[in-house]
């Protein structure tokens, strides 16, 4: 088994129902039991799968890749199909027969307060506010500095489960605000900054950078 800090993967869902009506989906009131993946989030999720089943860092197969996804429909719906593509290769004497998807909330979409159902060129509005103060919660939206602490939490404590466990790769499927502003955190950014980067298109994955930095103290 590897002592060694995993690799991780960002991984945004595969095109929504919300995405297809345009609609912004925050609240885990309507996230969790609906608006799951479109037929063409479908295949994404199943080609995003199986494109990393090919990567190398996945070479372990099914014992050596742990996924870790959002309770929303979309991303454990993503994750679901992840998990069947490396469930499709052949076993390793003593590996699990196939990989469980781990949910944590703290990977849930940022939540978009008053704008919840409402459609997505509010999204702009907020982002505008973002660049000058992290902790705003204008139009009761969460903060960035709130989604920030929540997910670099969850990569915190994977990195040290994951080496003891001897994972080798870590898949975190999410949605695009809390990834990016995860991804900003990474890369040790300001996190007021986190629309600076590249937007994670859906169901593409995105390996990160070891180690881990932490937004700025």
């Amino acid at each position: 088994r590897t002592t060694m800090p995993p690799h991780f993967v960002l991984l945004r869902h595969g095109q929504s129902e919300a995405n297809v009506a345009k609609l912004i989906v925050s609240d885990p009131t309507n996230g969790v039991p609906r608006f799951g993946l479109s037929p063409q989030g479908r295949v994404e999720a199943e080609r995003a799968g199986e494109s990393l089943v090919l990567h190398g860092h996945c070479a372990g197969g099914v014992g050596s890749v742990a996924v870790i996804s959002s309770d929303f429909k979309r991303a454990y719906e993503t994750a679901l199909a992840v998990t069947a593509a490396f469930g499709k290769l052949p076993k390793q004497p003593n590996q699990p027969g196939e990989i469980v998807v781990h949910i944590d909330q703290r990977l849930r979409e940022r939540h978009f307060g008053d704008f919840e159902l409402q459609g997505n060129e509010h999204y702009s509005q907020v982002w505008d506010l973002d660049k000058d103060d992290a902790g705003h919660t204008a139009f009761n939206v969460e903060s960035v500095e709130s989604v920030c602490k929540r997910a670099s939490e969850v990569v915190r404590e994977m990195t040290e489960s994951a080496a003891r466990a001897g994972i080798a790769t870590v898949i975190l499927v999410s949605h695009g605000d809390t990834l990016q502003i995860l991804e900003s955190a990474w890369r040790g950014m300001d996190s007021r900054e986190h629309r600076s980067l590249e937007p994670l298109p859906t169901c593409t994955p995105r390996w990160m950078p070891t180690p881990f930095l932490g937004p700025p103290a």
